[in-house]
């Protein structure tokens, strides 16, 4: 019985000498020792200053780097929006990054880019400037400042449409030069490629998306002909032809419940108040 006892103590003691030696070798080796750092996804952001704000270096111990303190204070730049830092043992460790990048270009006394929760990023040269469509009608005298939102009305009656084309139909949104934010808050669109316009109103943007989507559709190649789409009206669209041969407006007929389904009636002389559109 005692010697039973004896020998488990002693493969006890065996067991706690080999984990305390593995350990000893794990901390001291120089293979755990990190070898390489590996940033990725910067753009405003450069490498350099990265690896000066990280708070571990080529050299140290992988296993004891604080990942978490890294992650914050990566984080608490203003330009970037998320990070991740993984370690790949046994000497290597990546860090992630993704910025903030804009959606949207605001034209407001200047070119800001503007991120999908309205965060204003700042634009110094015009060799930064993306491709994006403009966001404009913001008063250039409302107060605007680098990394921060605004709670502008404009600026946010803009941002709604953007955020509902991005649900409702993701795919028109290459289709979109422009934004512009009247001062009723009405959305007027100008559309890439031919310029047309689009007036969509202050309100119901999902339903007026998807019936302008039909509309489109069902003009087809008559598109180069046609100026301005209307939307503003509950269960009708206005589209005014730009040729002097179809000067008068066509109406088409939309169901609410059905608005991917155009009924085109024949052109027609329509009251003023009807086919006159907005000049906000």
């Amino acid at each position: 019985m005692r010697k039973t006892r004896r020998n488990r103590y002693l493969l006890f003691v065996l067991v706690m000498l080999l984990i305390a030696g593995g350990a000893v070798f794990v901390l001291l080796s120089p293979i755990f020792r990190i070898s390489s750092i590996k940033i990725a996804g910067t753009n405003r952001l450069s490498e350099r200053e990265v690896r000066e704000s990280l708070p571990f270096t080529e050299g140290d111990h992988i296993l004891l780097i604080k990942s978490e303190l890294a992650r914050q204070i990566i984080t608490s730049d203003k330009r970037v929006s998320w990070t991740e830092i993984h370690r790949r043992l046994p000497d290597e460790v990546d860090v992630l990054i993704r910025e903030e990048n804009p959606e949207l270009l605001l034209s407001a006394g200047k070119i800001w880019g503007l991120t999908h929760t309205g965060k204003l990023l700042p634009i110094d040269y015009p060799y930064e400037i993306p491709n994006l469509p403009i966001l404009s009608g913001v008063g250039e005298e409302i107060v605007l400042e680098p990394y921060k939102q605004s709670n502008s009305e404009s600026l946010l009656k803009g941002l709604e449409f953007w955020q509902t084309v991005k649900e409702i139909s993701p795919e028109f949104l290459d289709k979109v030069s422009e934004i512009h934010v009247a001062n009723n808050g009405d959305i007027q669109v100008i559309l890439t490629g031919d310029g047309m316009v689009v007036e969509f109103g202050g309100s119901k943007f999902d339903k007026r998306v998807l019936r302008l989507t039909a509309i489109l559709k069902d003009i087809g190649a008559a598109r180069s002909d046609i100026n301005t789409i209307d939307l503003r009206y509950s269960d009708q669209a206005v589209v005014c032809w730009e040729s002097e041969e179809d000067e008068q407006s066509e109406l088409l007929s939309l169901q609410e419940e059905h608005s991917t389904t155009v009924e085109t009636r024949p052109a027609m002389h329509l009251p003023n108040e009807i086919v006159t559109l907005s000049n906000d």
